[in-house]
């Protein structure tokens, strides 16, 4: 855990498998904490929306990947690039290449706007793929939020509509679980999801912020 930035309030990144309840406990702490959420995820999608980025992604993958509305298909670019084997990962290559950057800076904006304000305590980060992309480098602290496989399947099968193909084929385009676990600092165990994952999620920013003032 980095408390050594002369930052003036601490970065919280979450990490964690598919379905393992991120947003739900960055939430709930948001309930009870003066702490900002940032969503890389949504971030991820408004980046899909700016005109600059859609014309690369044409030119990488072709207007097949275009709703008739003109936006960006999502689920067709997952199929394109969600898989294991050459083609799916030189795919996701060109398409990290092209909206990571652009992600990130606007995780940046977000935090230096939050610490500008200075009405929080904390930036709670809740990046899917925050260890792959290279973002640990904006945090201050990494908290791995716990849930066994077979519940994550079972809540993305009920609350996103997915199949269980494309859970284990996005899920092996990440890091194992085990990997995000080993580069946290702390463990928030959300099965089952309620007031005891919160309560855990609460002494860790707590822990955090304080340690992070010292």
């Amino acid at each position: 855990m980095n408390l050594e930035s002369p930052v003036a309030i601490p970065v919280i990144g979450l990490v964690g498998g598919i379905g393992s309840g991120k947003s739900y406990v960055a939430r709930a702490l948001a309930a009870h904490e003066p702490v900002a959420i940032i969503d890389a995820d949504r971030i991820g999608h408004e980046v899909l929306t700016l005109q600059s980025v859609k014309t690369q992604l044409q030119q990488a993958f072709g207007p097949e990947i275009f709703l008739p509305t003109g936006e960006v298909d999502r689920r067709k670019v997952g199929r394109l690039v969600f898989g294991q084997d050459a083609e799916h990962r030189a795919r996701r290559l060109q398409l990290e290449q092209i909206v990571h950057p652009v992600i990130r800076d606007r995780i940046r904006e977000q935090i230096a706007q939050i610490r500008h304000e200075n009405s929080h305590e904390a930036i709670i980060l809740d990046a899917a793929i925050l260890l792959e992309s290279g973002w640990k480098s904006e945090c201050q602290a990494i908290v791995y939020i716990d849930v066994p496989q077979e519940e994550r399947l079972k809540r993305v099968i009920s609350e996103r509509n997915w199949t269980a193909d494309e859970f284990f084929a996005r899920e092996a385009n990440q890091l194992p679980v085990e990997s995000k676990q080993q580069a946290a600092d702390f463990t928030v165990i959300n099965f089952p999801a309620g007031p005891a994952a919160i309560n855990q999620f609460r002494m860790i920013y707590r822990r955090i912020k304080d340690g992070f003032s010292r």
